[in-house]
């Protein structure tokens, strides 16, 4: 007598037992392919880690180790910020009074609604500071309408430049997160400070 059934590429039904078997089974090669690829992925991220901290610390060694400006001169305001860009002025602040009790050099950020340039810089450091002891940091703050990264131009007196170099304040640039932040400034202003004069 017939009885019903059906027959599968995927399920073989022979004597009461039952085999699973599936023609071209590619799920192994599937896995160790997925597997690779996360290893790669896992290598590439370990080597631009490894670049990145690598990058980090040439630039930290090349702004570390050296003295405090011992040079006398007249301190002035820690910020210009006629614009009121800065979000908690008073934490950079401290860290601007904190880096100048460090390093002997003060810095001085000034933001300004206006185009600026690396010779209106130079004139301004030349009408607020009659010595060479001194950084001008200026902060357009009208970069957010013009460009994605904000641009910074900056003055560095020939005595201050003994301790701060143009490493520097690139370094301490790159490390700010939010140039209007003054938690941000704070934060990498002392950090800087002791990498400079550790």
């Amino acid at each position: 007598m017939a009885h019903p059934s059906h027959h599968s590429s995927s399920f073989i039904s022979h004597s009461g037992y039952h085999h699973y078997y599936r023609y071209g089974d590619r799920s192994s090669d599937i896995q160790a392919e997925i597997i690779a690829g996360i290893v790669v992925l896992l290598i590439l991220f370990v080597l631009e880690t490894v670049s990145s901290y690598h990058e980090d610390t040439i630039k930290r060694e090349r702004i570390s180790g050296k003295e405090p400006l011992r040079t006398s001169y007249e301190v002035t305001a820690f910020l210009l910020d006629s614009e009121e860009f800065i979000t908690e002025p008073e934490l950079l602040v401290q860290g601007l009074s904190y880096f100048h009790e460090r390093t002997g050099v003060q810095l001085v950020v000034k933001t300004t609604n206006q185009n600026f340039s690396d010779e209106k810089t130079l004139n301004l450091y030349n009408q607020l500071f009659d010595d060479e002891s001194h950084v001008l940091i200026v902060i357009p703050t009208t970069y957010k309408q013009s460009v994605e990264e904000p641009i910074q131009f900056y003055a560095i007196g020939d005595d201050a430049n003994a301790v701060i170099s143009d490493d520097t304040i690139d370094y301490l640039l790159e490390q700010i997160s939010d140039t209007s932040s003054g938690m941000s400034w704070q934060y990498s202003l002392e950090e800087i400070a002791n990498i400079i004069i550790e």
